[in-house]
């Protein structure tokens, strides 16, 4: 059989040989076009950041000679160097890239295709999304790439990842789209990422995931790997994501988040079953923020979310990306359909913006306890949804926390929510000004992380 299928295959290419010396016809399949054309619009990014660390000694890792030593440890400046890619998407020099690639950068520099280099500037970002944007001063007539809509991707449609990878310069791979919407890749709580299995490694990161005609489509940002390089399972941020970003950066300097002002979970088989629904597609309404959009507009706490201004639906990240991704959700009333007693309905919520976090809520202290060097904030709705905490709770939370454990051993992480100092229970930022102005031979601090309750005692 093996025989018989390995001479009809020869015949074949026979006979395909002889078709193209007769008819001279160009059989070659090449993306180079799609290439040609965005190509010269991707970036390569150095960045350096210049770093203080002290300098090592067994003693300093140890909590009770750390108490003595750790503020006389000599310090030493150090410059990190890093690579990236970039994508320019604006005949002015605006470039988008992922915001890891140049967080804490002291120089940020663009390499242009011909090999030309240019300063850029940082513009502003998203720390949840990993998005920064950057700007080329006195740049104009710059080859860019049009945003393509990442709402009509389909699995199977042809990939091409243009970047730096390893810093080989710039390099393309070519895949499909695996999957859509992805929001399992524990990335960011705006999920709906494009899975590609494109090779993209280190130094692909911000650079452009574009379609067959060489339209962008995303932006490489994550890859799933044990090795460190790729393995067939890459991310990107849709374009349709990273363009309202872009939007919102350029004209009010930051991201202007629609709220809706509730928060869900995703449905089991078992949960759709019980709530009459085919598939378990949806998000399970379980908590409103008082006096939210949500709540304002007539959602109720059980109401499954099955679409959101048109678009379906499927889980608790797809639902928020669709929020992030339509910065025109604001003021304007949008149709939400929902599944409640057992049947479809059509709900008409007005989205505000997302609640501003404001300076006079946060604090940071210093002085010789355990807290030194933290960062804490007043609970707000919005900041607990930002934190993936329930949206009624109350109190002072961290948000910021120093990168060495203190002299007194503490190490709290951010989202961590002070519940008591010594005995007193902590409501506001005063409450714990007042807490730390006591000076005990002990700290008893008790704190919840999750869902569960830590005490810890440190010496003074």
């Amino acid at each position: 059989m093996r025989i018989v299928q390995g001479i009809f295959f020869s015949l074949i290419l026979i006979c395909a040989a002889t078709s193209h010396a007769i008819t001279g016809l160009e059989t070659r399949a090449s993306f180079s076009s799609a290439v040609e054309k965005a190509g010269p619009a991707v970036v390569n990014i150095f960045t350096e950041k210049k770093t203080k660390t002290r300098l090592a000694h067994p003693f300093f890792n140890d909590p009770f000679f750390s108490q003595f030593f750790m503020r006389q440890a000599p310090v030493r400046q150090r410059v990190e160097k890093s690579l990236g890619s970039g994508v320019i998407v604006s005949s002015s020099g605006d470039i988008l890239t992922n915001l890891h690639v140049i967080e804490g950068a002291t120089d940020i520099q663009i390499i242009f295709h011909d090999g030309t280099e240019h300063a850029a500037i940082y513009v502003g970002g998203d720390q949840s999304l990993d998005l920064a944007v950057l700007k080329l001063d006195s740049a104009t007539n710059l080859p860019y790439l049009q945003f393509g809509d990442s709402d009509t991707l389909k699995v199977g449609d042809v990939a091409l990842a243009i970047g730096n990878p390893f810093g080989f310069g710039q390099s393309v791979s070519m895949g499909i789209i695996s999957a859509v919407g992805r929001g399992n890749a524990n990335i960011s709580q705006f999920g709906n990422f494009i899975q590609t299995d494109a090779a993209i490694n280190p130094g692909n990161s911000g650079g452009a995931l574009v379609d067959s005609t060489g339209s962008l489509i995303g932006i490489n940002t994550a890859i799933a790997t044990k090795s460190g390089s790729s393995s067939g399972v890459g991310f990107a941020i849709p374009s349709n994501l990273a363009k309202a970003v872009l939007e919102g950066i350029l004209t009010t300097g930051k991201v202007n988040r629609p709220w809706f002002g509730a928060t869900g979970q995703d449905l089991s088989s078992q949960l759709a079953e019980r709530l009459g629904l085919e598939k378990p597609q949806g998000v399970l309404i379980n908590e409103l923020a008082p006096n939210g959009p949500a709540q304002k507009n007539g959602i109720k706490v059980g109401d499954v979310i099955l679409a959101l201004d048109g678009h379906k639906v499927t889980d608790t990240r797809s639902f928020n990306a669709r929020i992030v991704s339509t910065l025109s959700l604001n003021n304007r009333r949008v149709p939400v359909t929902v599944w409640r007693n057992g049947q479809e309905q059509e709900v008409q919520v007005k989205f505000e913006s997302m609640p501003e976090r404001k300076e006079s809520d946060q604090l940071f202290l210093r002085g010789r306890n355990p807290l030194d060097n933290y960062t804490i904030e007043q609970l707000t709705p919005s900041l607990a949804q930002e934190l993936d905490m329930p949206l009624q709770s109350e109190g002072v939370v961290i948000i910021d926390a120093p990168e060495q454990r203190s002299v007194f051993g503490l190490s709290l992480k951010k989202g961590d929510l002070l519940e008591q100092i010594n005995g007193s229970r902590i409501h506001t930022l005063d409450d714990v000004v007042q807490a730390l102005k006591r000076r005990p031979r002990q700290w008893n601090i008790t704190y919840r992380r999750g869902e569960r309750l830590y005490r810890v005692i440190v010496q003074q």
